[in-house]
């Protein structure tokens, strides 16, 4: 989930058309024509909830992309994901974590695929949790795989979504916080996109909110890129930064929200 920096002076950022699209699909797309409208019809859930909440918020150019993510959103499979990141071009930031990347360059979105997230649900450290997902299925070890790749699934292509929406530059630790609040925010209602309560994320969603709380609309507007006051847009990410950074001091792990990921660790 972290913003990431690939760098290459060879890149100039473009939006990649439907041909670009089409033909990435057909060589590394897992999805079948079925599996296809699937993902449409999903993402267009994703951003219409989005764009009916926040577009006031956002620029022109950011609503008229809000339009096509769905046709710039690839499934992959766990065996092509990261080759795909490692070596799709780019000189912008891109948002990275383990199932999911938004690259600017061409603006496109690489998610896991459900196979894939089925393979993954398990690779976790919390031998805790995994057991009370498989006490929520009732035993069965099968089920609860199924319903973690599911949340996982869901969390990723609104999470990646989100990250199609919001203003550039912006720094990883602004970024990664407002991104899981707005996710936990549209969770309220989409609960089939849905936030994963890790403590870091908790955290960070919690401390954003206290940004919206005390300056209200023009956090808002410092996420998505309408906010102009740079001075006052300066205040907030410090803001938000104090309390990120006094927590992480304390010894909570937030090293998710402030540090990149880097390539060759994936």
């Amino acid at each position: 989930m972290a913003e990431n920096e690939h760098s290459s002076n060879l890149v100039t950022p473009y939006t990649a058309n439907r041909d670009m699209m089409d033909a990435l699909r057909i060589e590394i797309s897992s999805n079948t024509s079925k599996q296809q409208e699937g993902l449409k019809e999903a993402m267009q859930i994703i951003t219409d909830k989005i764009v009916t909440d926040y577009g006031r918020f956002m620029p022109h150019t950011t609503l008229d992309l809000a339009k096509t993510i769905d046709e710039r959103t690839l499934l992959i499979n766990r065996d092509g994901f990261h080759p795909f990141y490692k070596n799709w071009p780019s000189s912008n930031e891109s948002s990275f974590d383990a199932e999911g990347a938004m690259f600017h360059e061409g603006s496109i979105s690489v998610v896991q695929d459900f196979v894939s997230q089925k393979e993954n649900a398990f690779n976790i450290t919390d031998e805790e949790s995994k057991q009370r997902f498989i006490e929520l299925s009732k035993g069965d070890e099968e089920e609860a795989r199924i319903h973690l790749a599911e949340m996982n699934f869901g969390s990723h292509l609104a999470h990646e979504t989100l990250h199609q929406l919001h203003a550039k530059g912006l720094p990883t630790y602004f970024v990664e916080s407002a991104n899981l609040y707005y996710q936990r925010e549209i969770e309220n209602e989409l609960p089939m996109y849905t936030f994963l309560p890790g403590d870091s994320n908790i955290l960070a969603a919690n401390f954003y909110q206290e940004v919206i709380e005390k300056f209200g609309d023009e956090g808002h507007k410092v996420f998505f890129g309408t906010q102009e006051d740079n001075e006052l847009a300066m205040r907030i990410k410090a803001y938000l930064f104090y309390y990120l950074w006094h927590a992480r001091e304390q010894g909570l792990y937030l090293d998710n929200i402030f540090q990149d990921k880097p390539k060759n660790d994936i």
